[in-house]
């Protein structure tokens, strides 16, 4: 299949609610909108969602894998999605396409099929994040925002495929200085867990030999 082609495919793709142009939507998925509600929209089980970090707020990611959930959207050539929850708010959504519905396809074919629906195209020289737990970053190759959202064309790191990033700009912040504060925390609190982890191995290992003197004492025979 030709790279035109393959635009006109992609293009095809994509999720209705993208057609007019609104950034605080993803196939029915809404931006602000709580895990319990996007999980059963995805067909997950919320309890699948994976804490990030539980402090000064709570931060949540769950997978969503299309071809294996129970939701009967239309999910095209979605590969693999990762949703994002602030305080069980849903703020980020990253959606990664299967290679061979973009093969062929270049970066400009892909910014041509996205900026049909979203309008003219930015390219900011920056980098973002775009695996949490795997604390990858990937450049932009193109940005469509408006005030509120933002969506992000990126080339992934998996077999040289595309993924687009799509997330509340005052949340995405919020959740980022959280994300600091909450590793600022962990560093400022470490020496004393540990120091607590010591005294209670030590606590642990003193009730281990008395427990063992308390066997050994009366039936030792020199």
């Amino acid at each position: 299949m030709n790279a035109a082609a393959n635009t006109l495919l992609f293009l095809g793709m994509l999720p209705s609610a993208c057609l007019a142009g609104d950034l605080s939507t993803y196939r029915g998925f809404q931006f602000g909108m709580d895990l319990a509600s996007a999980a059963k929209h995805a067909g997950l089980d919320p309890r699948e969602a994976r804490s990030i970090h539980q402090r000064p707020v709570l931060l949540q990611e769950i997978d969503w894998r299309p071809r294996g959930s129970s939701a009967s959207l239309d999910t095209g050539a979605i590969r693999h999605g990762l949703l994002s929850f602030y305080g069980s708010q849903l703020f980020r959504i990253v959606i990664s396409y299967d290679r061979d519905h973009t093969e062929g396809m270049t970066s400009e074919d892909m910014v041509e099929a996205v900026s049909n629906l979203y309008g003219a195209a930015t390219r900011p020289n920056v980098q973002i994040s775009f695996q949490s737990d795997h604390a990858e970053v990937a450049p932009v190759i193109a940005r469509w925002e408006d005030a509120d959202h933002a969506c992000d064309l990126v080339r992934t790191g998996y077999g040289g495929s595309y993924a687009l990033v799509l997330y509340s700009k005052k949340t995405s912040a919020l959740a980022a200085a959280a994300v600091r504060e909450a590793l600022r925390l962990d560093v400022a609190e470490a020496p004393g867990r540990e120091a607590a982890a010591k005294r209670k191995q030590q606590e642990a290992d003193r009730a281990e030999l008395q427990k063992a003197r308390s066997s050994n004492a009366p039936k030792f025979k020199p």
